[in-house]
C-alpha cells in the first residue's frame, strides 16, 4: 500500500502537468492569432504597394502625354501601339508612323512599356491584367463636360483589380470611398482602344447619389457593366 505522502506528491505532479498542458495550449493559441494579425497587416499593406505602384505608372504616362502635347504632338496622333502588346497592332493608326508621336519610343514619351502586377488583379475579375488606353469615356466635371464626341476624354484603365487595391487606390488619391466595405460605383465605362479618334458618349460618375468621382483625374470604381470589376482610371487628356 503506497504511503499517503507519496500519493499526494503523485497527485500534484499530475495536477502541475495538466496546468503546463493548458498553458502551452494557451500560447500556441496566441501565437496562431498574432501571425493571423501579422499576415492581413502584410496584405494591407502590399494592397497599399500595389495601388502606389499602378498610381505612379500612370503619372509618368500622363507626364508624357503632356510632354509630346508641350511638342506639338496632335491628340489625334498621340500612339500607344508597341511591340510588347500581345496582341499586335492593337492601337496602331496613322499617327504610329512617327516614333516621335508614341508614348513608349525613346524617341517620344520615353516611358517604358509595363505590365501591372498580377498580384493587383482578382482571378475572377474579368480585366485583361493589361494597361488598357481607352476612349469613349467622359469623366463629369473634368474638361468640359457632355456626351458630344468632342467632350470624350483619354484615359488609361486597369480594370479586374482586387476590392482592396480598388479602396488604397482611392485613399491614396483623395477620392471618398463610401463605407468600409466598398468603393464608389459607375453604370459602366468604354474600353475601346484610343486609335487616333474619340467618340462615344460613356459617362463615368458615381451612380450612387453623390458622385465621389466628380472632378476626379483618376479613381477606382465598381463598375456593374463589368460583373462588379474594379477599375481604376487616370485621365491622360481632359477634353
Amino acid at each position: 500500500m503506497a504511503h499517503p505522502i507519496l500519493q499526494n506528491q503523485r497527485g500534484n505532479v499530475i495536477f502541475i502537468l495538466l496546468i503546463g498542458v493548458i498553458l502551452l495550449a494557451a500560447l500556441s493559441f496566441a501565437v496562431t492569432q498574432t501571425q493571423r494579425g501579422s499576415v492581413t497587416q502584410v496584405t494591407d499593406e502590399n494592397a497599399r504597394l500595389l495601388a502606389t505602384e499602378l498610381i505612379d505608372y500612370s503619372n509618368a504616362v500622363a507626364n508624357a502625354v503632356g510632354q509630346l502635347r508641350l511638342r506639338g504632338v496632335a491628340e489625334t496622333a498621340l500612339c500607344f501601339d508597341s511591340p510588347q502588346w500581345p496582341v499586335a497592332g492593337a492601337y496602331n493608326h496613322a499617327g504610329c508612323g512617327e516614333d516621335t508621336n508614341k508614348i513608349f519610343a525613346p524617341d517620344g514619351g520615353g516611358v517604358v512599356w509595363n505590365k501591372p502586377s498580377a498580384l493587383a488583379f482578382d482571378a475572377s475579375g474579368g480585366g485583361t491584367g493589361l494597361w488598357e488606353f481607352v476612349t469613349g469615356n467622359e469623366v463629369a466635371g473634368v474638361g468640359t463636360s457632355g456626351l458630344a464626341d468632342e467632350n470624350v476624354d483619354l484615359l488609361m484603365v486597369a480594370s479586374g483589380l482586387t476590392l482592396k487595391v480598388c479602396r488604397q487606390i482611392n485613399q491614396l488619391v483623395n477620392v471618398q470611398n463610401p463605407d468600409l466595405t466598398s468603393t464608389p460605383s459607375a453604370g459602366g465605362y468604354a474600353n475601346t482602344p484610343f486609335t487616333g479618334s474619340f467618340t462615344g458618349n460613356t459617362a463615368i460618375d458615381d451612380t450612387a447619389g453623390t458622385n465621389k468621382l466628380y472632378g476626379k483625374k483618376s479613381g477606382c470604381f465598381s463598375s456593374l457593366s463589368g460583373g462588379g470589376q474594379y477599375v481604376f482610371y487616370r485621365i491622360l487628356l481632359a477634353r
